[in-house]
């Protein structure tokens, strides 16, 4: 092994795996690993005593863990929702008359049973789990009632738990309503239990779960919102419950104002959640003991936000019109809703992706993209150094987390505006008038085509492809650097951890050791024991019982490890951080009497430390958290509107993808933007496999994918055809007749600079996990191409007199140069193995091609017996006298491939 080593170590500085080829498509990753930041399981947490008084922090994250596991399950049957596709769609009903057999009537019976039979139980599961999620969110609102009526500190992640949870609702609850065929199936099951129930050992089982389902897909009070409504019902005997909801909607809002978020849906979630707790605030209809929302104090910004975004993205294909979602609140009035007015030029703005938005992604991918390259290539050449890890400070640390950090708000901020661009344009279709002008013929599926195919303008074409080329490119830029910068990212976290536990707690500790605050300095101390990182023989048990002077003399050291902390470290550092500078803490309210636990000027700087370190769950999952940034599937998806229609699929000239990448291939500019579009395949396939986890949909995605590229393919080889053909005709043109020409239009004759050598020089293009070598499947259409256009000029001269000579010399010309020219940049055939080849000279058989046999037939039928010679003009002009019959020709009529 010793021997075999070495030899290795050679093979790796060997083999080069890079083509030089451009990247113009997002990096697969054939090999991925999980962080232990997916894990909400909190196993280590119970290995901390954190209990203080009534205070358990570690018990807190036992619970938090089970709400964890709920919203797991939960989107698992928002992934069924969604996909659900109706067997009694595709399955007709079977007529049976008087005349049908008893045993083939029950044999179509049990038939019928069994095939919807699993479709039912998914009902069920979703039936018993929303009773479940439900009673859930009430315990959780419990739990804060009694801290809200003595304004007490609350735990940050369990209110960002609970709003998850009511958005958890409010998507099943939506989707519920979406999918009218969940009656249908339930009705055709219904009927076949009760025809061979008697036949069931179980039945009376059945029969009360079939009873259940029934209140619950066809309640006559509540046909719509029922899941929202049962979760508001359940609040009705909670005391202070008002007051929670009222605290909810603050947390909400202090979210948006600090941008407490980073992944696209998270921002999308808080607006929908305010919107549902407007709901369950408000009086029920016929209510007297209720509240008016609206005209709550401390919710009169609702109104603000409600009319900066009347339409919110839920899921997939689908959104939220709050105008209308609000009519089932008793204090929600016309006039209420008139206010919203989500078709004006003010909210359109806010919408669209216009000019002025492109130009500013434009500016800040450049800067961004600027900043981040010089980065890495810093980071770079220090790792070049022999014992990198000791020149690596830091402020180099620092600086690496939040740039990578910048990268992922900025991907997330754009993808969020794609997502409202396109939730918009879902909730205001064509009108008729508008569609049938842009070509709009009808038929099935027109509701998604004046959506999709013909919402969208030339100029938000060339936006939406130069946005998502942006943000693809972005992405695929910090997904190959991940290994150079992120375990920079770890040792700044771990830094900025260490030195609040070491540094930073010191003075507050002594502070609260001499006023005799016990509860506050043993927090304290649990904080050092959960996070300090000590150099072995060096740990600071006692520093604060030192004076001051001798404190601020202390030179604290701790390892500098590129090793992040664990996500229990982390939640319950900052949950026992916010117990103590909180506004709320008992110790910060202060008084005539009383002293802070924290000055004035720690608690900003502990404040500070606590805003920063919410993000710093997605840079320790950062592979997670740059997927769900980048992720375009939505454009893809349109179950929504699969349902709507009754079709089973779209023709792809409806499809988001192809229709952006039709767009770039029949356009002057973009081209190297081609495969970007094609990208939200990927991403489709993606969710449908790993988060819908329907093997259906991927087959579907699969189908479309085979077919748009077979096309891409058909497109892009006679653009490319077409420019060179005209390169090499602008080239071989007469210069002074060119001259004269671009004298009398400027301009006109000017071939525009191609944009296809990087595509042609792809060798590795990847779709679904496939990989595909562009640059040959190119070569083959150009090449065929080239074999089609040789053809047709040598038909086109051996139908025709030999006049034509002259002309078919002029067309090989154009013809061969243009293959010189394409042959840099793709493999063909010379030109004159084409030429051998259409001519018919391949064959050892052949005396000579079709050309030379036409020009000696030529010769003896028509020149020499019908034409003569004048030395005098040197042309051959008609003979007085013809020595053969007049020479006829098979016309040919041929069209030239351009």
């Amino acid at each position: 092994m010793s021997k075999l080593l070495p030899d290795v170590e050679k093979l790796d500085h060997k083999i080069a795996v890079d083509t030089g080829s451009p990247n113009i498509e997002v990096p697969n990753e054939a090999v991925t690993y999980e962080s232990g930041w997916k894990s909400v399981q909190y196993l280590s947490a119970k290995a901390f005593n954190t209990q203080f008084g009534k205070e358990d922090f570690s018990g807190e994250l036992k619970e938090f863990s089970k709400v964890w596991e709920l919203l797991k399950e939960g989107e698992k049957l928002v992934a069924m929702l969604y996909t659900f596709r109706s067997c009694s769609q595709a399955l007709k009903d079977v007529q049976t008359t008087a005349d049908t057999p008893h045993e083939i009537k029950m044999e179509i019976y049990h038939t019928e049973f069994k095939i919807f039979s699993p479709e039912i139980q998914k009902l069920v599961n979703l039936m018993n789990f929303h009773e479940k999620a439900v009673d859930m969110f009430r315990n959780l609102i419990v739990s804060l009632t009694q801290a809200e009526r003595k304004k007490e500190v609350h735990s940050q992640l369990k209110l960002d738990l609970i709003v998850k949870l009511l958005d958890l609702l409010i998507k099943l609850d939506k989707l519920k309503d979406m999918k009218s065929n969940l009656v249908n199936d339930f009705a055709r099951y219904k009927r076949a239990l009760a025809l061979i129930g008697n036949e069931l050992g179980n039945k009376k089982e059945l029969e009360a779960s079939v009873f259940a389902l029934q209140s619950f897909l066809c309640n006559a009070q509540h046909p719509h919102g029922l899941i929202i409504w049962s979760a508001k019902k359940k609040l009705e005997d909670v005391p202070d419950a008002i007051e929670v909801i009222c605290m909810l909607l603050g947390h909400c809002r202090e979210a948006l104002e600090k941008r407490r978020y980073l992944c696209p849906d998270e921002k999308h979630m808080l607006h929908r959640v305010i919107v549902y707790l407007m709901y369950i605030l408000d009086a029920e209809k016929d209510n007297s003991r209720g509240i008016n929302a609206f005209k709550e104090r401390r919710a009169t910004f609702v109104m603000g936000l409600f009319k900066q975004a009347p339409v919110i993205p839920l899921f997939g294909d689908m959104q939220i019109q709050i105008k209308y979602d609000l009519d089932r609140c008793q204090n929600w009035t016309v006039q209420s809703r008139e206010q919203i007015d989500d078709t004006s030029d003010r909210v359109r703005r806010n919408y669209m992706i216009d000019n002025m938005k492109r130009q500013k992604i434009r500016a800040d991918y450049s800067a961004y993209v600027s900043k981040f390259c010089t980065l890495i290539n810093s980071i770079r050449a220090i790792r070049s150094t022999p014992n990198f890890s000791e020149k690596i400070k830091m402020p180099l640390c620092a600086k690496t987390y939040h740039t990578v950090l910048e990268g992922l708000h900025l991907i997330s901020e754009w993808n969020r505006a794609i997502r409202m661009q396109s939730a918009y344009k879902c909730a205001h279709p064509l009108d008729e008038k508008e569609y049938k002008s842009k070509g709009g013929q009808g038929g099935k599926g027109h509701e998604y085509e004046r959506v999709v195919r013909y919402a969208y303008n030339q100029n938000e074409l060339s936006t939406l492809v130069d946005v998502i080329g942006m943000l693809k490119g972005l992405g695929s830029l910090l997904q190959k650097s991940e290994t150079i910068f992120i375990d920079l990212c770890w040792r700044y976290i771990h830094d900025v951890m260490q030195h609040f536990v070491h540094a930073m707690l010191t003075r507050p500790m002594r502070k609260a050791f001499k006023a005799h605050r016990s509860q506050v300095l043993r927090i304290m101390q649990t904080m050092r024991e959960i996070c300090a990182d000590n150099i072995p023989g060096a740990e600071m048990t006692d520093d604060y019982k030192q004076v001051k002077k001798e404190i601020l003399e202390i030179e604290y050291k701790f390892p500098n490890r590129f090793t992040p902390p664990t996500v229990d470290q982390v939640v319950l550092m900052r949950r026992m951080m916010n117990f103590i500078c909180s506004e709320r803490a008992e110790g910060n309210k202060g008084g005539f009497f009383n002293k802070r636990d924290l000055k004035k000027e720690w608690q900003e700087e502990w404040l500070k430390i606590y805003d920063d370190s919410y993000f710093f769950q997605y840079v320790l999952n950062f592979k997670d958290s740059l997927r769900q940034s980048m992720d375009l599937s939505f454009l893809w998806y349109r179950e929504f509107y699969l349902n709507m229609t009754k079709q089973p699929q779209f023709p792809i000239d409806m499809s988001m993808p192809w229709i952006l990448t039709k767009f770039v291939i029949q356009g002057v500019q973009m081209k190297e933007n081609i495969f970007y579009p094609m990208e939200i395949y990927n991403d489709a396939a993606e969710v449908a496999l790993s988060y819908l986890d329907q093997r259906y949909l991927f087959d579907e995605i699969e189908a479309e994918v085979n077919l748009t590229f077979d096309q891409l393919l058909v497109y892009l080889s006679k653009e490319i055809f077409k420019y060179f053909k005209t390169l090499a005709g602008s080239i071989l043109l007469d210069h002074e007749y060119a001259a004269a020409y671009d004298r009398f239009k400027a301009g006109t004759l000017r071939v525009p600079v191609s944009r296809y050598s990087t595509l042609m020089s792809q060798q590795t293009v990847r779709l679904l996990g496939r990989v595909v070598n562009l640059q040959v499947l190119l070569a083959q259409h150009i090449l065929e191409s080239f074999r089609k256009n040789v053809s047709g000029i040598v038909s086109k001269f051996t139908s025709g007199p030999l006049s034509n000579a002259c002309e078919t010399k002029s067309f090989l010309d154009n013809a061969r140069l243009a293959h010189l020219l394409a042959s840099k940049h793709l493999p063909l055939d010379s030109f004159d193995t084409i030429l051998k080849e259409m001519d018919g000279r391949v064959s050892l058989m052949q005396g000579c091609g079709k050309m030379a046999a036409h020009v000696a037939e030529e010769l003896n039928g028509d020149i020499l017996p019908n034409w003569t010679f004048c030395s005098g003009t040197r042309r051959f002009v008609p003979s007085v006298t013809s020595y053969a019959e007049k020479h006829t020709r098979d016309i040919v009529r041929v069209k030239l491939p351009k």
